[in-house]
């Protein structure tokens, strides 16, 4: 069967009980016509298997990409992008809720604005606990997306809905870690593409507040920083190994930086973000950047007509 949408969810080593309301929030959409695809990327998880297994018994829609090993997101992504059918793909995580209404609302936007291939949203951010501190300001406008993006990914990636055949166009997937999302979002304002952000509020996004989440937080910035520097004129000039190398050294370099900007994210109090932004300007040149950059794109913003 044939469904106009593909819902793309790859799944490693999230809490069960992430996975099971993220899953739960697509499948009770407004919109029932479309396939979820899960990509479990954690082949030795007997438990998460054991979940996923009993939901795709559970609803015809789902279908189970079982990767034999451990791909890492980008690849993983592509595998499914390839196999599904939908004319659009929404992109959804594992540690991620959909409001009732995602899908209906951006599927209906997709189809009376043929121009436009990507639309995210908003999202509200919630902690490990499901408990909200924030909400994303993604820009609306594509002409603000194009000046915004340089200096911050103008997108929240689990909110976007894209036209397939767009991001097959592109080549798909790159391998950033962590930041495969703003490599694309680049490639797609450089062949001309046009992007665009729903006003509305259809995603809770979880924000992690584990030691790992800070390592991968890190390699996100080293990532972005290295898109910046190289990439933003010709995309075309990425190469796999120089980002590897750049990314060993930086982190190397970084070793033993703290987690303040990390910490600024995730805390509700506004005097503590700001003592936490603070101590990681004066702390680490990489979150000097990523604050410098924060900074211009919302005076961008402000700025803009």
């Amino acid at each position: 069967m044939n469904y106009p949408i593909s819902v793309i969810l790859p799944v490693y080593n999230v809490p069960q009980d992430w996975l099971i309301q993220s899953i739960e929030s697509i499948l009770h959409q407004t919109i029932s016509n479309f396939e979820l695809l899960v990509i479990n990327d954690s082949p030795t998880n007997q438990d998460l298997k054991h979940t996923l297994h009993h939901f795709e018994q559970k609803d015809t829609r789902i279908k189970l990409i079982e990767n034999t090993r451990n791909l890492g997101i980008s690849k993983s992504l592509n595998k499914a992008i390839q196999i599904a059918k939908g004319k659009y793909i929404a992109r959804m995580d594992a540690d991620d809720i959909a409001f009732p209404k995602r899908l209906e609302h951006q599927f209906n936007y997709l189809e009376q604005n043929p121009e436009v291939a990507l639309c995210g949203t908003q999202a509200i951010k919630i902690d490990q606990h499901g408990k909200p501190f924030g909400k994303t300001q993604n820009p609306i406008d594509h002409n603000l997306i194009i000046k915004v993006a340089p200096y911050q990914n103008p997108t929240t990636h689990p909110t976007w809905m894209i036209r397939r055949a767009e991001i097959l166009k592109v080549g798909l997937y790159r391998n950033f870690p962590n930041a495969e999302d703003y490599d694309l979002i680049i490639r797609l304002i450089r062949q001309g593409t046009k992007i665009t952000n729903l006003s509305e509020t259809l995603l809770q996004y979880r924000v992690h507040t584990n030691s790992q989440s800070f390592g991968k937080s890190l390699e996100q910035k080293i990532c972005i920083q290295y898109i910046q520097m190289n990439l933003l004129k010709s995309p075309e000039a990425f190469d796999p190994k120089k980002l590897t190398q750049y990314l060993e050294e930086i982190k190397g370099r970084h070793k033993n930086q703290k987690s303040y900007l990390y910490q600024a994210r995730v805390s509700g109090n506004p005097f503590s973000k700001l003592l936490f932004s603070t101590l990681a300007f004066l702390d680490s040149s990489i979150e000097r950047r990523y604050l410098r950059n924060l900074s211009t794109a919302k005076i961008i913003k402000f700025i803009y007509p």
